[in-house]
């Protein structure tokens, strides 16, 4: 490594976190492999040495984009201090700002299978997260005996409120009515839950 040289994965990191940047500030299309090297006045062969294409980064802009979305869903899960109801506003507050960025800034690759996986992947371990907490509101009483939530399927209701959530939200950016989907999905989930 030449003197004063950053070592590969800090390099590497440095690209993927100007992308995600870029992507946020510009949407996907509009930012090229050479804005990202303008940042940091690098040369493309820099870039190619970490990553074949501009949807390579992308993949990765992604993945770290979903993780730091799930570490942050997991922080709010984790808080003892507010009450179901708190929680689910947090959460679909959350999803909404989530899906807002991803429309606006991250979606425009034409790569939806790789999107659909992501999508997936953070809707499944959201819901398992979810599931966890309805099993403690129901040990604690916030979820009565009424309700159709059991010990039995509280996977399964997580993964039907989150991901039916998620659609609502991600509908939303192709239509006017920002506030009438969370506003639904809130009522429709108090509903279901029966608090």
């Amino acid at each position: 490594m030449k003197k004063g040289a950053k070592p590969p994965e800090i390099r590497k990191q440095e690209l993927v976190d100007i992308a995600l940047r870029l992507f946020l500030q510009r949407g996907y299309e509009n930012v090229s492999v050479k804005d990202i090297l303008d940042e940091i006045q690098g040369q493309r062969g820099m870039f190619y040495h970490y990553f074949k294409d501009k949807r390579d980064i992308y993949r990765i802009v992604m993945e770290q984009f979903t993780k730091t979305a799930v570490d942050g869903y997991k922080v709010l899960l984790s808080d003892k201090q507010l009450t179901l109801r708190a929680k689910i506003d947090c959460i679909l507050e959350m999803m909404q700002k989530n899906a807002q960025t991803y429309a606006d800034a991250l979606a425009e690759t034409d790569d939806a299978a790789h999107s659909l996986f992501m999508t997936t992947t953070v809707l499944r371990e959201l819901a398992t997260h979810v599931s966890q907490m309805f099993m403690k509101a129901i040990e604690n009483g916030e979820i009565p005996p009424t309700s159709i939530v059991n010990k039995e399927n509280t996977l399964e209701i997580a993964l039907f409120i989150i991901s039916g959530s998620n659609s609502l939200l991600r509908e939303q950016y192709s239509s006017s009515q920002k506030e009438i989907s969370v506003d639904t999905a809130r009522k429709f989930i108090y509903h279901m839950l029966n608090i």
